[in-house]
């Protein structure tokens, strides 16, 4: 009898040490997430920006105020005189949308079937360049000026240095962000001093340039 209710006694004290089995925990609520948002990003650049330094080549046109004298036969008063001429410069980007520019220009000029006179210039100016550097085609303004100098194998030229302001729109292509090329439709006027006289001038002048990106 000792040993059934010592059994006993022992089964009891086991079956007090377990823990009560509850019902199954509840999971917890789901709560929906949040969809990630992504950092919108930044277009990738097609065209030269800010720090781009250029070097270009390409052709344009070369305005002179010319005036009568012994040098050129039977000119006589003042006049204006336009010519193709090549052109090689640089320029830079200094800000997004600024980009400056400084040429150099050579022509050779036809003066009353005289010799040909040459003439070499420089040219300064500021293109204020439309869109962002994610777009290859940027519509630009121009605005600038440019110093027209003047050499002759004739004795004595009555032709004189000319400053050109310029002024006008057009537009640059990127095919790469490190080469372009662009257009321009510009007015330039020509002012010159002959002798006593002042020469003022009007002309449509289209150019052409490419450029290459470093």
């Amino acid at each position: 009898m000792r040993a059934v209710a010592l059994l006993v006694f022992c089964c009891a004290a086991i079956a007090a040490a377990q823990p009560e089995e509850g019902p199954p925990p509840m999971p917890p609520p789901h709560v929906p997430r949040e969809a990630t948002k992504s950092a919108p990003q930044a277009a990738a650049a097609r065209s030269a920006g800010r720090g781009a330094f250029g070097i270009g080549a390409g052709f344009g046109a070369a305005s002179v105020v010319y005036g009568g004298g012994a040098g050129l036969g039977t000119l006589s008063g003042l006049g204006v005189l336009s010519s193709p001429a090549a052109a090689i410069g640089i320029s830079v980007f200094t800000g997004q949308h600024v980009k400056l520019l400084v040429d150099a220009q050579l022509t050779a000029l036809g003066l009353n079937n005289r010799p040909l006179v040459f003439s070499g210039g420089a040219r300064f100016g500021i293109d204020f360049v439309l869109r962002s550097q994610s777009a290859a085609l940027r519509p630009l303004v121009h605005v600038g000026a440019g110093l027209q100098f003047l050499s002759s194998s004739l004795s004595t030229p009555a032709v004189t240095s000319t400053l050109a302001l310029q002024g006008g729109f057009g537009a640059e292509y990127f095919f790469a962000p490190e080469f372009a090329v662009n257009v321009r439709l510009l007015a330039v006027i020509p002012i010159g001093l002959v002798a006593d006289n002042i020469g003022i001038g009007l002309s449509l002048v289209p150019t052409f340039n490419a450029t290459w990106y470093l």
